[in-house]
């Protein structure tokens, strides 16, 4: 991907501390991050882990406590050159809702001075398939409001997005159509993107490099392979036969493997194998289970997905 290697966000031991009814809140405790530009980074970990205080502090909206932060060359967060290098869409913004979608987008246009605002808008408009005309922004659907902030943060061709559950209120098609949108801007524009989000099966498909927070803490970060290669317990594989397994070749399996054995749902003639260090031992196995007389017609590893991955650092999704 375009631009990859040096760092787009450089955090360093980032700490930020809020005021509460009972004593002080801890929301980030020594974060050490690193953005490559042109990545296209997933921040993953539930509720209250401190995914949107730190997507703050990179905007300078939040003050680190300690520790520092590097923004596309930057570590002044109220800088205004580096906050109009940033398309950001955080939690959940409102409308004006007497403006149509058009003016909506024309009204921040002019904040940057775009000489190509309504091509832009245009543009945009019809990738989202957003009614830019002859409805107003408090007459359209929550999918099309997200998308309309989706499209007001790319407006000005921004080096890094910042975006927040970009997803949330997008039926599965719209979800497709923004995502690939992310993917070619990325590429053609060398930009980067921060994503935060709960959806792990949408963003394993499209994201370079993830990060795993919880408890205002980093418990892992890097690149799909590595993070999928990290994620560690038990091999998986799926075994198909020809005819049904019977009871007595699972716990037979069970016991010469050491192996938890379980019936695919759906599929009558497939197992599912997990067992630790199954993958260097696949080769005995398959030689087992022929020389048993099973009618073994396909063998396939289950690699570890990113629910996996999020298992192992953070906990149960």
């Amino acid at each position: 991907m375009a631009g990859m290697g040096v760092g787009a966000v450089s955090c360093r031991n980032l700490h930020v501390t809020y005021p509460g009814k009972t004593g002080p809140v801890e929301a980030l405790r020594g974060v050490d991050l690193e953005i490559p530009k042109g990545a296209l980074f997933v921040l993953l970990g539930p509720n209250g882990a401190g995914k949107t205080t730190l997507m703050r502090c990179i905007t300078g909206l939040v003050k680190p406590t300690a520790g520092s932060i590097t923004v596309l060359g930057s570590s002044d967060g109220g800088e205004r050159s580096r906050l109009a290098r940033l398309g950001v869409l955080i939690e959940n913004p409102g409308v004006y809702g007497r403006l149509s979608a058009r003016e909506y987008l024309s009204f921040f246009a002019s904040f940057y001075g775009l000489a190509d605002a309504g091509d832009r808008i245009d543009g945009i408009g019809r990738e989202f398939g957003i009614p830019l005309d002859g409805k107003p922004c408090g007459k359209l659907s929550q999918g099309n409001r997200q998308k309309l902030h989706l499209a007001r943060s790319l407006l000005h061709r921004p080096e890094l997005l910042l975006w927040d559950e970009p997803t949330d209120h997008l039926d599965p098609d719209s979800q497709r159509e923004v995502l690939g949108y992310l993917g070619r801007y990325l590429a053609e524009a060398g930009a980067t993107a921060l994503v935060a989000t709960h959806r792990l099966e949408q963003m394993e498909a499209v994201g370079t490099h993830f990060g795993f927070l919880a408890q205002g803490s980093l418990r892992a970060a890097g690149e799909r392979a590595a993070i999928l290669g990290a994620a560690g317990g038990p091999n998986r594989a799926r075994l198909g036969f020809a005819a049904p397994a019977q009871a007595a070749d699972r716990a037979w399996l069970e016991t010469a493997f050491a192996a938890r054995v379980a019936p695919v749902p759906g599929d009558a003639l497939a197992l599912d194998v997990e067992a630790e260090g199954l993958f260097d031992r696949m080769p005995v196995l398959l030689r087992a289970v022929v020389e048993r007389g099973l009618p073994l017609a396909s063998a396939e590893p289950i690699r570890p997905t990113l629910a996996d991955a999020y298992a192992r650092f953070v906990g149960a999704a």
